[in-house]
């Protein structure tokens, strides 16, 4: 079936003004009403046009953020101090009173931030993935770095994983502040692991540094999901000890 609100995306990618920040958020869904004729062409239902006109007008004026399609209905969220000025606009909406449309209203209320980008049939394709980078040999003082940490997250053992760690080292995960110490670093890991697979891309080390450039999978042979930094640090014993963990997705984020 063909979209009743199939303008509703057209209408959100017009320039909008800024709407109160004390302005709630509600989630308007349209369904074909009584009026709807199946078979019409929707520029031919009852007030159809009106109807688009209106949701541009609305967006303009900064009241729709967000408009799209599902299935047969449509949706858009807009921003008004309270559901009943809400309600009382999208009921005067003129495709509304034509019986072209219903309407459910309710409030939103968000637990993920982030942003929605609109593809169309003009939208450039995306670039191709690159081909991964070869993975490197590592000496087996190095390796045993990789395959202890591989280990000690499989089993979801953070006190494991705080020792692979120097007394003054560090943990730089995404979306995170920094975590140092050992103490510190045992409570971070505290309840996080599963399937792991490590790789090296490069590394290095001269006297009592070195530092490994690598990938990370949830198995070995699958493709990497993110990438890490481990600066490292020669103890007393000749073990290689972490002094930084950094690491990060390769899931590209939109939005601000």
């Amino acid at each position: 079936m063909i979209l009743v609100a199939a303008t509703l995306l057209g209408a959100a990618l017009a320039s909008s003004e800024p709407v109160s920040p004390t302005d709630q958020i509600f989630i308007v869904q349209f369904s074909i009403g009584p009026s709807w004729t199946a078979g019409k062409p929707p520029p031919d239902q009852p007030s159809f046009k009106e109807h688009s006109e209106n949701l541009a007008r609305l967006r303009r004026e900064g009241r729709i953020s967000l408009g799209a399609r599902f299935a047969d209905k449509g949706m858009i969220v807009v921003h008004y101090p309270t559901e009943a000025a809400a309600r009382s606009e999208i009921a005067a909406d003129p495709g509304v009173r034509a019986g072209t449309f219903v309407f459910e209203i309710s409030e939103l209320h968000t637990f993920y931030e982030g942003c929605l980008q609109r593809r169309g049939a003009g939208s450039a394709e995306p670039p191709p993935t690159p081909a991964p980078l070869a993975s490197v040999a590592l000496p087996p003082a190095l390796a045993r770095v990789l395959s202890d940490y591989e280990a000690a997250w499989q089993k979801k053992d953070a006190a494991g994983l705080a020792a692979l760690f120097a007394d003054d080292g560090y943990v730089l995960a995404a979306g995170g502040p920094p975590v140092t110490g050992r103490a510190q670093i045992e409570k971070h890991y505290t309840g996080q692991g599963g399937p792991l697979a490590l790789r090296a891309l490069s590394f290095a080390a001269q006297g009592p540094v070195g530092y490994i450039i690598g990938g990370y999978a949830r198995a070995k042979g699958e493709p990497d999901i993110g990438k890490f930094t481990l600066t490292l640090r020669r103890g007393p014993r000749g073990r290689w000890l972490i002094v930084s963990d950094m690491d990060n997705g390769n899931v590209k984020r939109t939005g601000g």
